[in-house]
C-alpha cells in the first residue's frame, strides 16, 4: 500500500520526492501570505 505522497509524485513527475513537493508549497504559501501585503505595504508608503 502506497501513501498518497508516494502515489502523487508518481503521477506527476514534476516533484522529485514527497519533501520536494511540500517545500514547494510551502513556500509558494508563504510567498502568498508575506508577499502580497508586504507589496501593498511598501506601495502604499512610496505613495503616501
Amino acid at each position: 500500500m502506497k501513501s498518497n505522497g508516494q502515489w502523487y509524485c508518481e503521477q506527476n513527475s514534476v516533484y522529485k520526492t514527497w519533501e520536494d513537493r511540500q517545500d514547494k508549497e510551502v513556500l509558494g504559501k508563504n510567498a502568498l501570505y508575506y508577499g502580497i501585503p508586504s507589496l501593498i505595504m511598501i506601495v502604499l508608503l512610496i505613495l503616501g
